[in-house]
């Protein structure tokens, strides 16, 4: 019986407090929803104060269920009708929480001693419910007034995020127009080095094709001289045309056969005898070719001859081994036949040649063969090697400089100063240029080292420069030429001598800019002076003659 009151008083504890959680749960909820407007508020607050009731009225309802279990009554039987009557079909009070009893076995149950009460309230100590007060209208307005707030921070750092993300977009935009900027210069600028590299292209292949056409102008001015001069000893002398003469030596030839006793000479019957030296440039049978080697002497020799026109595998030149019969002295080549190489050659032995005149006090002569040098080295195209591009630079700057030596000696300042100019623009392009390392690299191995490139040679062409600015009273220029070649000989070893040239060919320049400078200050001011005084003059001149009197 204990057991069974004490089941019932758990499960209604049991409830009350399942009840007081889910009324704490709409409380918070209602705390929670305290923004929301004060028809929703008044709202929660009757179901909250309902719910209250409620759980009020049902907890007294178990209290009294509970009374009953416990009251005495008469022999004892009282307790147990009053729970049949509250059981009964119909009847309120715990019917609501309890299901009806349709049928039960009827047990009269002992009255709760105060010992049983005692030790049920220490198991089971009374639950203390807190009933939460309903939400006032300040607390709901302070809330509304937080989250206003919030709502507002939260604006402001939306809009400040915005503002941030717009300031990202603006950089972005600003760096994809700058690359698209970059894009574009870098097209162009490919483009228009692209066009540069067309151009040098076709005007190389306009210099190849103006050099195939003066050669075939020559070629064919030669033909019709022979043609004129055939005719012409045809019609006057009854000496038969080319053709037929060929035609007449091949009949005489066949009808007299001759033992042959040696190879034919390319020379001619007429020709004197030809003794090749090493070195020199030959004719024979298969071309052009070089005398690379002499074995033996006389008729009996052996030359060694390497050709020069056309090569063999790996580009390398077949050897011939022939009798000096068999070959002749080769006829200047033109420049347009010439290959890098021959250019090479050919200017090589022009500049030894103007130093051999330069020495003997010949500058025209001298000067002469230096321009024919750099004739020869201009035209030598791009498609050459490291080594070959060395051997342009190592002719070509010198050949400057002594060819502005030559014209300055001559009184041609005016082409001393180009000369001059243009090896010092050489020597310049060659340092600022990123692709002459290997260029740089065979000019050492050659001798030529850049103390040689870039000291001693501008060195020269600003001395050179400067003189010739002199003489053509041009101080402003030799002063600007004059301090480099200054601050080059101070910065370089073993060029006091030059140095103290320079430096006394400035203070000279310096001194005639100066004085030039005061007497151009002196004729202008008395040009202006002269100016001032012709209005007043001309106003004299224009004004009538005062009257005398006279008519």
């Amino acid at each position: 019986m204990a057991a069974r009151k004490s089941g019932k008083k758990k499960r209604a504890e049991a409830n009350s407090l399942k009840k007081a959680a889910a009324l704490e749960a709409a409380t918070q909820n209602a705390h929670q929803n305290g923004t929301k407007s004060g028809a929703d508020l008044e709202k929660k607050k009757s179901d909250i104060a309902l719910k209250v009731a409620e759980a009020q009225q049902k907890q007294k309802e178990q209290e009294e269920a509970a009374a009953a279990f416990g009251a005495p009554g008469g022999d004892g039987g009282g307790g147990v009708i009053k729970i049949l009557d509250s059981l009964a079909p119909g009847s309120e009070g715990i019917s609501s929480i309890y299901p009806p009893v349709v049928e039960m076995e009827v047990e009269v149950l002992e009255p709760m001693t105060e010992e049983d009460s005692v030790e049920d309230e220490e198991i089971y100590p009374p639950v203390v419910e807190e009933v939460l007060e309903p939400m006032s209208e300040e607390d709901s307005v302070e809330d509304g007034e937080k989250t206003g707030e919030e709502a507002e921070v939260k604006k402001d750092e939306s809009n400040g995020q915005i503002e941030a993300d717009d300031q990202s977009l603006s950089e972005a935009a600003d760096n994809l127009n700058s690359l698209a900027e970059d894009l574009e210069n870098e097209s162009l600028s490919d483009s228009a080095e692209n066009l540069n590299g067309v151009a040098a292209e076709l005007e190389q292949a306009s210099l190849i094709e103006r050099q195939r056409l003066s050669a075939f102008k020559d070629l064919s001015e030669m033909y019709l001289r022979q043609r004129a001069d055939s005719e012409s000893r045809r019609m006057v002398y009854g000496v038969p045309s080319g053709q037929e003469e060929v035609e007449a030596q091949d009949a005489t030839a066949a009808a007299n056969p001759k033992p042959d006793t040696k190879p034919s000479s390319p020379l001619g019957p007429d020709e004197p005898a030809y003794t090749p030296k090493v070195g020199d440039e030959v004719m024979t049978q298969f071309g052009r070719g070089e005398v690379a080697e002499v074995r033996g002497s006389g008729a009996e020799a052996t030359l060694v001859v390497k050709t020069t026109e056309w090569r063999m595998a790996l580009d390398q030149p077949a050897t011939l081994y022939l009798q000096p019969a068999a070959v002749g002295p080769a006829p200047p080549k033109k420049s347009y036949q010439m290959t890098t190489d021959d250019k090479l050659r050919k200017a090589r032995a022009l500049k030894d040649e103007g130093a051999g005149r330069f020495q003997e006090k010949d500058y025209a002569g001298a000067q002469a063969l230096y321009f024919q040098c750099v004739g020869y080295l201009r035209y030598i195209g791009e498609e050459t090697t490291s080594a070959q591009r060395a051997q342009v630079n190592e002719l070509l700057l010198p050949c400057y400089n002594n060819m502005a030596l030559c014209l300055l000696r001559l009184g041609r300042h005016q082409d001393a100063v180009v000369a001059a100019s243009n090896a010092l623009l050489l020597s310049d392009a060659l340092q600022a240029s990123a692709n002459s390392v290997a260029v740089l690299r065979e000019l050492a191995r050659r001798g030529v080292g850049e103390d040689t490139l870039f000291v001693r040679w501008p060195l020269k062409s600003l001395g050179l420069l400067g003189k010739a600015l002199l003489k053509q009273n041009e101080y402003d220029r030799a002063v600007e030429h004059l301090e480099r070649g200054v601050d080059l000989a101070g910065r370089a070893a073993g060029a006091a001598a030059q140095e103290k040239e320079m430096a006394d060919l400035l203070k000279r320049a310096k001194a005639h800019r100066a004085k030039a400078k005061k007497a151009q200050k002196k004729m202008w001011a008395k040009s202006f002076k002269k100016n001032a005084a012709l209005p007043a003059e001309e106003g004299a001149a224009a004004a009538p003659a005062p009257p005398t009197g006279e008519e």
